[in-house]
């Protein structure tokens, strides 16, 4: 159920999310970037999409130093998996 556009399809399980997400990160791109402000923190948003349009993730960063903060995975149009990042080094 984990959508990944550049590691194997073998990787399947939740714990698996966290890998892959870093990775889209470094070597994706995503499809928009927009900003919003949540609890007076500035953020980026980044989506990425599937090659049929459907939402496969997005992933909010803070602006100030591009780290994860939460992100959404998707699956066949649903949200299947929600990640928040308490810390991040």
């Amino acid at each position: 159920w984990l959508p990944s556009s550049s590691v194997s399809p073998s990787l399947t399980v939740p714990a698996d999310a966290w890998f892959c997400l870093l990775n889209d990160l470094r070597y994706a791109a995503p499809v928009q970037v927009w900003s919003e402000h949540t609890n007076g923190e500035s953020l980026l948003v980044l989506r990425y999409e599937k090659a049929d349009d459907s939402v496969e993730k997005q992933v909010w960063l803070r602006q100030s130093n591009l780290q994860p903060v939460y992100a959404e995975l998707y699956a066949d149009g649903a949200r299947v998996l929600t990640i928040q990042v308490e810390s991040c080094q």
